[in-house]
This record gives C-alpha cells, sequence and structure tokens, in this order.
C-alpha cells in the first residue's frame, strides 16, 4: 500500500477515535451530572424530613423544644415556648418559631428595639408537662 494511503487511512481512523472520545467524556458528563442532581434531590429530601420528623417530635413531646434567637445582619429567627394560662381550662403551652426584620444589624441589639417586620413561621401546641410530686 502507498504510504499517503495508509496515511490517509489513520487519519480517519483518528478522528473516528477523537469522536468517540469526545462522545465518551460528553457521556460521563451527563453521567455526573444525573449524579449531582440525585445527590440534591436526596439531600433536599433528608433536610424535609428531618424538619418534619423534629417537629413531630417536639410537638409529642418526645423531645424538648429548644429556645433562644440567632441573628444574621437584620433578620433574626426567635424560638420561644410560651404558656398561657385561664381560669376556665387547663394551662396550654405553645412553641413558636418567628422571624423578624429589625431596623439596624447591632450584634446585641436590646429586646425592646422596634422591629420593621416580624411573622410567624410555626405554632406547636405541646403536651402538657409531667406533673411530679
Amino acid at each position: 500500500m502507498l504510504p499517503q494511503a495508509e496515511s490517509a487511512r489513520n487519519a480517519g481512523h483518528c478522528c473516528r477515535r477523537r469522536k468517540d472520545d469526545c462522545v465518551r467524556r460528553r457521556a460521563r458528563g451527563a453521567m455526573h451530572r444525573r449524579y449531582l442532581a440525585l445527590c440534591i434531590a436526596i439531600g433536599c429530601l433528608v433536610i424535609i424530613l428531618g424538619c418534619g420528623a423534629g417537629a413531630w417530635s417536639i410537638q409529642q413531646g418526645q423531645i424538648r423544644a429548644p429556645s433562644g434567637s440567632a441573628q444574621v445582619g437584620n433578620l433574626e429567627l426567635i424560638a420561644v415556648t410560651v404558656v398561657e394560662f385561664s381560669t376556665m381550662r387547663p394551662p396550654r403551652s405553645y412553641y413558636t418559631v418567628w422571624v423578624a426584620l429589625r431596623n439596624d444589624s447591632a450584634a446585641r441589639s436590646p429586646a425592646w428595639r422596634p422591629l420593621v417586620w416580624a411573622r410567624r413561621l410555626m405554632r406547636l401546641e405541646l403536651p402538657p408537662p409531667a406533673r411530679t410530686r
């Protein structure tokens, strides 16, 4: 065979090999994107189920509800347990989570500073506390 014909034949084979590599690389990239999407979906599902299980456990009295506040810039997240007393019925306790927007972002702003905006995120009725003798 002539050297020119052989080099032309190898050139075609080389181009085919490059196309095959390119197709494989694209397939691997698509596979990685699928794995990434699957991992993100599983992560979101775990977070949603964890939040739901936590809220259910607090409402059933299996775990004690955390109280406190966290502030990031002007945004503040407040979680409190409130007990409502009445002369007509036994006391009820509620676990409430609020999100609020403050005027300033001072790290330790006093509680009396006015809020620009506040919204209750959730309110769970807690079981009555066990009586101790």
